[in-house]
């Protein structure tokens, strides 16, 4: 993801903010239920797609919201979040990361191997919202994110092998440093949140080469896509509550 791109967000979310009637904040936590598409080259150059396991990440997913509702039902939103992604698979046997003969990461061994990856990422949204705003609504929109944090965890007959963890540039080796995706996702009454959300990019460095002169991930493409539910229990510093007695403009000086 480019500057322009990033610059182009939050022009937009500012021009929003002026024009918006009514900016609130809001704010909450995050479950997350994550898969990826993956896909593999065994030794011998057979594509390959590794089984995955629903990945549930309940911490640390935190997310800031600043709201801008032009009327009672259209609105736009940004912010920033926090958030822990990544996706859990069985690598199949003669691929790079479960080869007894690779240097990375040692031991392999035939048959499937488990492997746990994930990273931190901070980021913001832009967003757009239809429907009820002070009651139910649908939204979708963009997001862009920096991973500054890498942990891979490695599993031969459930017990747990290897781990690495990676910060900043050794991550940012290793895994995309900027993530981005489209999301969509519903709002109930009293903030309770379904989202569905894919990233475009590959989850690895393809080209990331370790200190043996090997490339771990250089065949191994993923996409990670999840569900989550969440609920923002804050509206600027009042409880978020629906009334269903209550108009737009009075919820509006809340």
């Amino acid at each position: 993801m480019n500057k322009l791109s990033l610059s182009l967000i939050l022009a937009v979310g500012i021009v929003g903010m002026a024009n918006a009637q009514n900016t609130y904040s809001s704010s909450g936590m995050e479950m997350i239920f994550s898969f990826a598409n993956t896909s593999m080259e065994t030794s011998t150059g057979e594509s390959v797609s590794p089984t995955n396991v629903v990945r549930w990440a309940p911490v640390i997913n935190l997310q800031s919201y600043v709201n801008m509702d032009f009327n009672e039902n259209v609105g736009i939103f940004t912010g920033l979040f926090l958030r822990n992604v990544g996706f859990i698979s069985d690598i199949p046997e003669n691929t790079y990361l479960n080869d007894p003969a690779a240097a990375y990461p040692p031991g392999g061994q035939r048959g499937n191997v488990r492997y746990k990856f994930r990273s931190y990422n901070i980021g913001i949204p832009l967003g757009i919202k239809l429907g009820k705003m002070n009651r139910s609504f649908i939204y979708g929109g963009y997001e862009i994110a920096y991973s500054f944090n890498y942990k891979e965890k490695r599993f031969e007959d459930g017990s747990k092998k290897n781990v690495d963890v990676y910060w900043f540039g050794d991550a940012n080796d290793r895994v995309e440093p900027w993530q981005h995706g489209f999301f969509v996702g519903i709002q109930f009454p009293y903030g309770a949140n379904i989202k569905f959300k894919y990233y475009n990019n590959n989850f690895f460095v393809n080209d990331y080469t370790d200190g043996n002169g090997n490339k771990p991930y250089e065949n191994f493409d993923a996409n990670v896509f999840y569900f989550s539910l969440s609920f923002n229990v804050l509206k600027n510093t009042d409880f978020y509550y629906y009334n269903p007695d209550a108009d737009y403009e009075e919820l509006s000086l809340k």
